[in-house]
């Protein structure tokens, strides 16, 4: 029964990670907008790396169990496809790191991090009114 049980974790991992990651993303919320869009990044290039692995395993007999070697890292032969797959999967977890600690970078450039967490959004009305308040005069 265990065997079973994790047998099938392993094979559903790699549809089991998108939901997670936004599944946390949902509960915890984004402070900053460009959290969101470097999540939405990662989930674009993670789902580009498993339709890459799928192209790279249509040109075995295999086509599943070739899917999964590539996916975890041990394919009998490494294609185009399959490096484009890998090369996606670690933009994905670049673009993860981004976004999780958005706030590092943030310090970085000298913000201050102590901000309201709608501030980007009080920044860009704050703008507009200025820019309408100097069109008037």
């Amino acid at each position: 029964m265990l065997e079973w049980l994790l047998g099938t974790l392993t094979t559903a991992f790699p549809f089991i990670v998108p939901v997670i990651v936004l599944m946390v993303a949902q509960l915890t919320g984004y402070r900053w907008s460009a959290q969101r869009y470097f999540t939405y990044l990662a989930l674009a290039l993670y789902g580009f790396s498993l339709i890459a692995f799928g192209i790279h395993a249509t040109g075995t007999d295999d086509v599943l169990n070739e899917w999964f070697r590539a996916f975890y890292g041990t394919p009998y032969e490494k294609t185009t496809w399959c490096l484009l797959g890998f090369w996606a999967q670690g933009l994905a977890a670049v673009s993860i790191l981004f976004a999780v600690n958005w706030r590092v970078i943030r310090l970085f450039y000298g913000e201050d991090i102590n901000a309201p967490a709608n501030l980007d959004e009080q920044m860009k009305k704050f703008r507009e009114v200025r820019q309408n308040e100097s069109h008037r005069d």
